[in-house]
């Protein structure tokens, strides 16, 4: 099963997030995550550097969404320098969250 565009683009960010680590990021690791992600279908994905590069990706955004309005402010993610590479996915948690807060 062939990765959407989409899927695509946030791959970079899922590899942003497990760089380093000595993961799978082979085409056929790029399938088995589209594949579980889209369809659940089930392999082992304890070495796909996508698939543990997605659950970093979650734990990151779930720990900024935790500081921001204690500590943290959106504005200083998105001046991160180290956050570059995947700033337009950074800007997207902002918007995702700011509408959330509207929304309640």
């Amino acid at each position: 099963m062939r990765p959407s565009k989409r899927w695509r683009r946030h791959a970079e960010v899922y590899r942003f997030f497990a760089e380093g680590r000595g993961l799978d990021f082979s085409e056929e690791a790029a399938q088995a995550a589209y594949a579980f992600e889209s369809q659940g279908v089930r392999s082992d994905l304890t070495r796909n550097g996508y698939a543990v590069g997605k659950h970093w990706a979650n734990v990151q955004v779930d720990e900024w969404r935790q500081d921001i309005g204690t500590y943290l402010k959106w504005s200083e993610l998105l001046e991160d320098a180290e956050l570059e590479p995947v700033r337009w996915w950074v800007q997207d948690q902002c918007v995702k969250h700011l509408r959330e807060k509207v929304a309640t």
